[in-house]
């Protein structure tokens, strides 16, 4: 079983609610299952070595020390990505690692490019080469993002994502993006001027910012076929 893209992104974003919602339902089976847990990554993180039972005496303690050890889980598992990576011998004769530009890292993230622009000052993407102080930025794609929300994802990854959730199925146009945007007017509840078009960058979620940017795509697009189709 895998942990795609949208898992990881999702997992982040709701961590610290699963950790509430699971210690309320069932304290005694979740102590059990948390100390189960800190036996096997004790070793990753020394502190974890200092805890004893006397945390299952508060709950909010034991919340908060469960989601310290959330933490700790998803460090380890970037930590292992990144010592793959700088363990891997390089060979001359391997392909060269593709770079992206800023338009096209906005695209598999579904942001803006200033958006994208706006990580790579506040240093949440390591991998972006510059020749110069005004030249264009290419990210590599073993370059590592981190989202607000704190998930950190290679752009190989969002890439694939990205290109899996645009594959369109073998249909005319017109009516796959009718389709597309009757799904997002379903989910939001009325068209795009009324809901997300109506909310300023700065009223939107990250969820609602990926949707907005991929909505708008589409009513473009669907804008730009049905002139095409009625001049022909």
């Amino acid at each position: 079983m895998s942990v795609n893209l949208i898992d990881k992104i999702q997992f982040e974003e709701r961590k610290n609610d699963y950790v509430e919602r699971i210690i309320d339902t069932d304290y005694v089976s979740t102590a059990l299952f948390f100390k189960f847990l800190v036996h096997l990554l004790k070793e990753a993180e020394p502190a974890m070595q200092q805890w004893n039972d006397s945390i299952f005496n508060d709950k909010e303690v034991f919340k908060k020390h469960f989601k310290f050890l959330i933490e700790v889980i998803i460090q380890k598992e970037t930590n292992e990505i990144q010592e793959l990576a700088v363990q891997e011998p390089v060979h001359e004769e391997e392909k060269l690692v593709e770079l992206y530009s800023t338009a096209d890292l906005a695209k598999f993230c579904g942001v803006t490019q200033q958006t994208i622009n706006n990580w790579i000052k506040e240093k949440r993407i390591v991998g972006v080469m510059k020749d110069g102080y005004r030249a264009h930025a290419k990210i590599a794609e073993d370059a590592l993002v981190t989202f607000p929300t704190g998930a950190k994802i290679l752009v190989s990854e969002l890439k694939e994502a990205w290109e899996q959730e645009n594959i369109e199925p073998v249909t005319d146009e017109i009516t796959y993006l009718k389709y597309c945007i009757k799904e997002f007017e379903n989910s939001y509840g009325d068209v795009f001027e009324k809901t997300l078009g109506a909310k300023t960058l700065l009223e939107l979620t990250p969820q609602e910012e990926t949707d907005a940017t991929q909505w708008k795509s589409y009513l473009n697009r669907l804008g730009n076929a049905e002139a095409s189709s009625s001049d022909t």
